[in-house]
């Protein structure tokens, strides 16, 4: 969950940085004078800020460099490409910022860990929920991130498998005297519920977890920025054809 402005996409056929249009390859300016910067648009909110949000976890403001994020965009059934009835796991921040939006799960990408193995350690922490796939694999970081830049596409049976990685964003704030308070590259991770019935129980820094249709999301004036244009985008992707 990560204070954003998204700046770049995983293309079909490979990472693609700063290009596409809306719904296929999201992007926004990213590098923008530090006052337009200090008001950036939201797509997650950031992790462990213990010294802003009364949290437990180490500091995440200021850093020295870039961190490493996870995203994951949790499917709760196999989605149909075209269809607004596929449901995405959402979950409500409890703490700041953005207390009371929804946003995707998410966290930090932790020293000697996959993005696989982040994203189920994420949503379990967050939700509850276990995601297909992530049980067999193991967390050995052999899945199916391995194809994400290889020509051959992404399909529904790569959720099947385990997380899958779609797309890459930058993810920058800054203060008004132009000093970074959070530098993220973020990997957006699309997966699927292990038990699409099983119960939310929502953790950490969750303080509620919802399934939502993605054809539900635009207009909703308690989500964070573009998480419906991310969403989308994972549809298209990974989403079956209509029979």
């Amino acid at each position: 969950m990560w204070p954003a402005a998204i700046g770049s996409a995983l293309g079909r056929g490979g990472l693609r940085l700063g290009a596409g249009t809306r719904g296929r390859a999201v992007a926004a300016d990213l590098f923008a004078p530090a006052a337009r910067a200090a008001a950036s648009t939201r797509a997650h909110g950031p992790a462990g800020e213990a010294s802003t949000s009364g949290g437990s976890g180490p500091s995440r403001a200021y850093p020295t460099e870039p961190r490493v994020g996870v995203g994951v965009v949790v499917f709760r059934r196999p989605p149909v490409q075209g269809s607004p009835d596929a449901e995405v796991l959402l979950i409500r921040r409890g703490k700041e910022p953005d207390r009371g939006k929804w946003c995707f799960p998410g966290g930090s990408l932790e020293l000697g860990e996959t993005m696989e193995t982040c994203a189920e350690r994420e949503v379990m922490e967050e939700t509850g929920l276990r995601l297909a796939g992530t049980t067999a694999r193991g967390g050995a970081g052999s899945g199916p991130s391995s194809g994400a830049g290889g020509g051959g596409g992404l399909s529904l049976h790569d959720l099947r498998s385990g997380p899958m990685p779609f797309a890459a964003v930058d993810v920058m704030r800054r203060e008004p005297d132009g000093r970074i308070r959070y530098h993220y590259a973020v990997i957006e991770v699309a997966a699927l519920a292990a038990d699409p019935d099983a119960p939310l129980v929502p953790g950490d820094d969750a303080d509620g977890a919802q399934w939502v249709r993605v054809g539900s999301m635009r207009g909703m004036a308690d989500l964070t920025v573009r998480c419906d244009e991310m969403a989308e985008e994972a549809v298209a992707r990974f989403g079956r054809q209509a029979r």
